[in-house]
């Protein structure tokens, strides 16, 4: 799903597009009701390993708007919404750790695209459409929404362009399948995410991992109809706004999701608790760990181990939150590990601090286990 008016507009209103209705038929097979969406899908890398899909909607079921995912270096994978209620299909459709209801706004003009979405300042430029591009042009409309159609041009869409597919599985049970009609190249691009920049313009390289495919490897906009067959408990979702949302959407975030969420979250409290015992009642701690002789060091490293729980519950709250989280968790967990392991040997700590070692390396285990999750990506791999 991806959408954008033609050459020359700005994204804005437009007639939602209905589901195809199943006709009632005795005895025959109810088919699931499906929604379509009319747009463009730019696909592209930044030498910064940042990868950036925008979805430029001209007709859909909530009307025109765009959206965009980025995966970034190091796996993290976000959408960018308008509304609370597009973010909510999206995100039930693809896979993302961080989700945000921002402003995003789209313009083209001849060639050139501007794109503001929240913290993501994004131009690209197009060029002369190829040989691949006037043959898809010259597919009918009809024809480029049939499923059938899809169906029929996965297999040569992945021998032409790797990675890409026009059909597959999707969230909820979902199923889509993608109708291109024309792809132009992509000659430049400039991108900043929150004021820093994401380098010069690079393949989409290694693939996307929002669902079942990836944007081609070469940046480029494709001109595209999406098909979406909801989800066998979907029932008849028509997409009248407020169906299928999330109680409770906040403005700025639907927020963040995943496993790697759920381990900052816990570790930055273990690390709070921990690091506000001694701070709080010294001789409480005292009493399990040995009295200490330095008791200004003591306050010092319970400050420390606070502040970097508190950082880490902050970041399981941002939208790149999860991967800094990481960051804080594995140092944290693997220092006081290295402390434990070679102080209570020595005899310079208590052996009750092993109990400490046995909690720091089942969080070093559970951080390289999210990881390595996300490295090998999810069985759904990537794309729209």
């Amino acid at each position: 799903m991806y959408g954008s008016g033609p050459p020359g507009h700005a994204a804005r209103s437009a007639s939602p597009s209905s589901p195809d209705s199943p006709r009632p038929n005795s005895g025959a097979v109810t088919r699931r009701p499906r929604v379509r969406f009319d747009g463009w899908i730019a696909g592209m890398g930044t030498s910064s390993g940042t990868r950036i899909v925008l979805g430029h909607w001209q007709r859909s079921p909530f009307g025109a708007f765009c959206d965009v995912m980025l995966e970034r270096a190091d796996g993290a994978r976000l959408l960018l919404a308008p509304t609370c209620e597009t973010a909510d299909f999206i995100s039930g459709t693809y896979v993302f750790d961080t989700v945000r209801v921002v402003p995003v706004e789209v313009s083209v003009t001849h060639d050139a695209w501007t794109v503001t979405a929240g913290p993501l300042d994004l131009r690209f430029t197009t060029g002369r459409r190829g040989l691949l591009g006037f043959a898809l042009r010259a597919v009918p409309g009809a024809l480029a929404r049939s499923p059938a159609w899809s169906a029929l041009t996965d297999r040569p869409a992945r021998l032409l362009l790797p990675g890409v597919r026009t059909r597959g599985s999707a969230g909820r049970g979902r199923r889509e399948w993608y109708g291109a009609r024309d792809l132009l190249p992509i000659r430049a691009v400039s991108a900043v995410y929150g004021g820093a920049d994401l380098g010069a313009m690079a393949p989409v390289e290694p693939p996307v991992r929002f669902g079942f495919g990836s944007a081609p490897r070469n940046p480029s906009v494709t001109r595209v109809t999406t098909t979406v067959e909801l989800g066998p408990d979907e029932g008849a979702w028509a997409g009248v706004p407020g169906r299928n949302l999330r109680k409770g959407c906040p403005l700025s975030r639907i927020g963040v999701r995943g496993p790697a969420h759920t381990l900052a979250v816990a570790h930055g409290a273990f690390n709070i608790v921990g690091g506000l015992w001694p701070l709080l009642h010294l001789r409480s701690f005292e009493w399990v760990f040995g009295p200490k002789t330095d008791v200004w060091l003591q306050m010092t490293t319970g400050g420390l181990l606070a502040s970097a729980g508190v950082a880490q519950l902050a970041a399981a709250g941002d939208a790149q939150g999860p991967a800094h989280a990481r960051r804080i968790g594995l140092g944290t967990a693997v220092t006081l590990l290295a402390v434990d392991l070679v102080y209570v040997p020595k005899r310079r700590i208590r052996p009750t601090y092993l109990l400490d070692a046995a909690m720091q390396t089942g969080w070093t285990a559970a951080w390289l286990r999210s990881s390595f999750a996300r490295s090998t990506g999810d069985v759904r791999s990537s794309r729209r």
